[in-house]
């Protein structure tokens, strides 16, 4: 965040303020300082479609990309969380290689399925790392006002159904549900993929999803 001229960095309780001219570059080039190169344990997906996926911890390197933090698996696998895709953000405490650790659950995207990556490593690592994070999630917050059926063709993607069996799968009326889209498309809920009325999720959409199947 900015601050009358200064970059304001939250990590945790603590907020640092820094003079910089020119914020963004000061920012990342602070967060590659921090974080690029670091080894980390990591679990992808643990969770896909909304689905616990039965994925194992493996020690992973971190970089901080162009507005992402890219991942690197021990095995071989490359993930890419890129800020503008970031749902949400939260932290347990799991277990971890036998070992209590703090756990960082990101939600993003891999094509049209909504997947959880799952981060672990030194308290530090673990700080700043959701520091960076958080701006994604900051970026699409779920702050938009929708009626139950705007809701329920959210959950429904969110699930995994094809958008163009959303009609039979809610009993709704096509035109209905292609009313709907054109209303969250323009709300940014959604993103056009082909004019016949394929969308997937954006953030902002997945989070209120989500959040609207966690108060079922």
């Amino acid at each position: 965040a900015r601050v009358s001229g200064y970059v304001s960095l939250q990590f945790g309780d603590e907020v640092v303020l820094v003079a910089a001219e020119n914020h963004d570059e000061f920012e990342a080039d602070l967060y590659r300082a921090l974080l690029d190169q670091q080894t980390v344990f990591a679990k992808h997906p643990a969770v896909a479609g909304g689905v616990v996926q039965d994925t194992t911890w493996e020690r992973a390197r971190i970089k901080i990309g162009e507005d992402s933090l890219d991942v690197a698996t021990q095995s071989g696998e490359f993930v890419e969380l890129d800020l503008n895709d970031i749902g949400g953000v939260e932290t347990a405490e799991r277990t971890v290689k036998g070992e209590k650790r703090q756990v960082l659950e990101a939600e993003h995207t891999e094509g049209s399925t909504s997947v959880q990556t799952h981060l672990s490593g030194t308290e530090r690592q673990c700080r700043f790392i959701e520091a960076y994070l958080r701006q994604g999630e900051e970026r699409n917050k779920a702050n938009v006002d929708l009626d139950e059926s705007d809701r329920e063709v959210l959950m429904a993607l969110y699930s995994g159904v094809s958008p163009f069996e959303i009609p039979n799968f809610l009993g709704m009326d096509t035109d209905r549900v292609e009313n709907i889209f054109e209303e969250l498309i323009e709300l940014e809920v959604l993103e056009e993929v082909r004019v016949r009325r394929e969308v997937s999720l954006k953030p902002r959409g997945r989070n209120i999803a989500s959040e609207a199947m966690n108060d079922q």
